[in-house]
């Protein structure tokens, strides 16, 4: 058994939480991703875990079915027997403001609590004074106009099928998928908007 396997096993108990983002087939072919997707079966079979899987499918593009997500995993070993909720996730809900120069992760953390905890789907229907409000409500604000302004064009998105406790279930999770900086991250985003304890695995990471 590996050193990491056991850490982990400590840390997280013998039955593993895992989330899963955009393992697919879709995916197959970025570098990485064979390793990565079945580091992530291998722990999954090994501990008995369940595990939440994001996939993206057809409403963003993606040509893959659930069925055939299913049966991706299947191909790389993971127990069909195995508790696990597939779940198509859409896309780039964060990523307006995530792919700005100015924004920190933590803007994104608040507004988007915010957005959850007042049932907004779009953080445009927040007024100007509003959003600078919650902002200023943290130490690190500087103000900024012009980031300002920029906020009201872009936006972020309050994903329809959002559910803190969809997440909480599989806390505290493991987490891998790709890419790194993209989908995943907009996953653990969200995690960290409801204080979910999770920790990012290297070896499941592609992208």
């Amino acid at each position: 058994m590996k050193l990491f396997e056991l850490e982990e096993k400590r840390t997280y108990g013998a039955r593993g939480h895992a989330i899963l983002v955009d393992f697919q087939p879709g995916y197959a072919s970025v570098p990485g991703y064979d390793e990565s997707i079945q580091n992530a079966v291998n722990y999954l079979n090994t501990f008995n875990g369940n595990a939440l899987i994001f996939y993206n499918g057809m409403d963003v593009g993606m040509e893959d079915t659930l069925e055939e997500v299913e049966e991706h995993y299947a191909e790389y070993g993971l127990n069909t027997n195995a508790d696990l909720n597939f779940m198509e996730k859409g896309y780039a809900f964060l990523r307006g403001w995530m792919d700005h120069p100015d924004i920190q992760d933590w803007m994104i953390i608040r507004v988007f609590r915010y957005m959850y905890n007042n049932r907004l789907n779009d953080s445009r229907d927040i007024e100007e004074e509003q959003l600078k409000e919650i902002l200023r409500q943290d130490l690190r604000y500087e103000e900024n106009d012009d980031m300002i302004d920029d906020l009201m064009v872009d936006n972020i998105y309050c994903a329809p099928w959002f559910e803190p406790n969809d997440l909480k279930r599989y806390t505290p999770a493991l987490m891998g998928g790709g890419g790194k900086d993209e989908c995943l991250r907009e996953i653990e985003l969200m995690m960290n908007a409801f204080n979910f304890k999770y920790k990012r695995v290297r070896d499941w990471i592609y992208g």
